[in-house]
């Protein structure tokens, strides 16, 4: 009995300071705590919300209307893996025909390239034409955009990038049916040319177009043909990466600048698991996995290279800004702007390649050809990233239809392949310093396009199916830690909205 009494009491003095706190009464020492009621909170508030909006992302798979929903799944996914068919061979045929037969120069694409072979094609390549034909593509581009203005001559919602499809979206604004057409030939003209843009912003504004067109037939509420555009945006990307758990996650966080509209995941990965059995499966990427470094080494310079990713980062959403101010500021028609900034790319392409077309090509030759990249100067290795960066901002800048999203992943990867020429140079390397530059290459890949298109979950998922391996993703964390760090709350997505 004593003793029960001394415990109650030992209690009953311990908890007097925090119920007088919580009463407004005496100041009494407050105790340390690692962890705060406030942060507790906030965490449990945060696995409520991802929860419920994850419950109700599947629930409306069986909800009264199950059915329909299950059909426009359906009708979506096998809609974006053949748009996705379409898109890519349209692009490869393009480039094909100009650089070909053209110029007598094809940029690198095969996995089982020859080293030193590209080099003896550029070697022969008809140099002076470049410019004109990149200049070509982006008036095309330009022409092509300026047809589709509505009549009143103001833009069409969702024409101009990535971007404006996020914004349509948050606000509720269903996409013009002229908008996929639209965009799937601009696109082709201006890539398929040389200028330096990606696929992935043209398929955001196909699949939200897409997602458009269905609504009516469906007869959707606004509700259900916002899903829709998420759906058929997610599921084209996941067709050209060929990753449907990539393309579902990025159809959730590519409108967020925090976290994910989660509630669209669970649809949008149906739709681009049907995408992709359409569009096909298995990595493009050709990497051994074989990681032959200690890893403790390979963190603190995967931590080193993630410090580099996110400041180029960080540079890449500020070119693309000031790219679009100043081709703003020049007083000619709309539609000969892109020309000019073709003209610049293809000017700069004559003495670097490399900034040409989608760029994906040159990753497979950082993974592949090892020290000097087939006779590639060093200094060259280290200005290519720089190079592409700007060439990205004035072709997509001067107003020519073409995604960000791509580009970004190819200057994080020659960003790594260039850290990795620089520190193999230094002196103590042998040992601790991986044979290749490939798992610097994936690293950047991740560390430099995640953080700035705030999908760092969805560009890690991408490269894993796009190699076909985990090995990279240990290094590949920590230097995305470090790149969150640095580039906090930049985006090259100004209209995604915070939570």
């Amino acid at each position: 009995m004593i003793r029960r009494k001394q415990d109650r009491e030992q209690k009953a003095r311990y908890h007097a300071p925090i119920q007088a706190r919580e009463e407004g009464g005496s100041s009494a020492p407050r105790r340390l705590r690692v962890w705060s009621d406030s942060s507790a909170q906030r965490l449990r508030s945060t696995l409520q919300v991802f929860g419920s909006e994850l419950v109700s992302g599947l629930a409306l798979f069986w909800k009264p209307a199950w059915g329909k929903r299950l059909a426009l799944v359906l009708v979506i996914g096998s809609g974006m893996g053949l748009c996705g068919i379409l898109l890519r061979s349209l692009v490869h045929l393009a480039t094909a025909l100009l650089f070909g037969h053209l110029l007598g120069f094809v940029p690198p694409a095969s996995p089982d390239l020859i080293p030193g072979a590209w080099m003896s094609n550029w070697s022969s390549a008809r140099l002076l034409l470049l410019p004109i034909v990149v200049a070509t593509g982006g008036l095309l581009s330009g022409l092509l955009t300026h047809w589709a203005k509505n009549p009143d001559g103001t833009e069409v919602r969702g024409l101009r990038g990535a971007d404006s499809t996020i914004a349509a979206w948050h606000e509720g604004v269903r996409i013009a049916k002229k908008v996929p057409a639209v965009v799937l030939l601009a696109s082709t003209a201006l890539i398929g040319s040389g200028g330096s843009a990606g696929l992935e912003g043209p398929s955001a504004q196909i699949g939200m177009g897409i997602g458009s067109l269905v609504a009516d037939p469906f007869r959707l509420t606004t509700d259900e043909r916002r899903l829709a555009q998420a759906w058929g945006m997610g599921a084209l990307v996941a067709a050209l990466f060929h990753s449907p758990m990539g393309g579902g996650i990025f159809a959730g966080e590519i409108l967020r600048q925090r976290g994910a509209e989660l509630k669209v995941i669970p649809g949008a990965f149906l739709a681009s698991t049907i995408a992709c059995g359409l569009a096909g499966w298995g990595p493009t990427l050709i990497w051994s996995g074989h990681v032959g470094a200690p890893w403790p080494s390979l963190l603190w310079q995967s931590a080193l290279l993630g410090l580099l990713c996110g400041l180029t980062g960080r540079w890449y959403a500020a070119a693309l800004r000031w790219g679009k101010h100043i081709f703003n500021a020049i007083n000619v028609f709309p539609f000969l702007k892109p020309a000019l900034g073709g003209l610049l790319v293809g000017l700069l392409g004559v003495a670097c390649p490399q900034v040409l077309g989608l760029g994906d090509g040159w990753l497979q030759v950082s993974l592949n050809l090892g020290v000097n990249w087939g006779g590639i100067p060093l200094w060259l290795i280290m200005a290519l990233p720089v190079a592409k960066l700007l060439a990205t901002s004035v072709s997509v800048g001067s107003g020519g239809i073409g995604g960000i999203f791509g580009p970004g992943m190819v200057i994080g990867g020659l960003l790594g392949a260039a850290y990795w020429s620089v520190l193999h140079v230094l002196p103590g390397s042998v040992g601790i310093l991986e044979r290749s530059p490939a798992l610097f290459v994936l690293v950047g890949m991740v560390a430099l396009l995640g953080p700035i298109a705030r999908t760092p979950v969805a560009v890690t998922v991408m490269v894993v199916n796009l190699t076909g391996t985990v090995s990279f993703v240990p290094a590949a964390v920590c230097a995305l830690a470090v790149s969150c760090w640095i580039v906090q709350e930049t985006t090259m997505y100004p209209s995604q909205q915070g939570r």
